[in-house]
């Protein structure tokens, strides 16, 4: 069972990936999407701020690209038609001169279902 409050938590996390000066600053901008992935490790339905966590993928950033993917693949099976917009990112990361990007992106294709 999800803790109290976890609804507040979600609306503060989506303003936050949302807000344009947090996005400027990638620092914090990472720190909010590891909070998501903190709020979806503790069992909290984070399911709502799938379209800011794509969005939040077309970065240079390889280890901000890990947290998405992740949070993509564990919530592909609830939201299958955002899934779907995902691929296109997917897609463009499969062709990154970086190998790790590639391969992430790959491996993170792999595991949407």
């Amino acid at each position: 069972m999800p803790y109290l409050g976890s609804e507040d938590a979600v609306k503060d996390l989506k303003r936050a990936l949302c807000n344009p000066h947090i996005q400027a600053d990638w620092l914090r901008y990472r720190n909010v999407i590891h909070n998501v992935i903190r709020h979806m490790t503790q069992g909290v339905d984070v399911s709502s701020v799938f379209m800011e966590m794509v969005k939040a993928s077309a970065t240079v950033d390889i280890v901000q690209k890990k947290l998405v993917y992740l949070y993509m693949c564990s919530y592909a099976p609830h939201k299958p038609d955002l899934a779907l917009l995902a691929i296109n990112t997917l897609c463009k990361d499969c062709s990154d001169p970086n190998p790790m990007v590639r391969g992430l992106a790959l491996r993170s294709m792999c595991n949407l279902r």
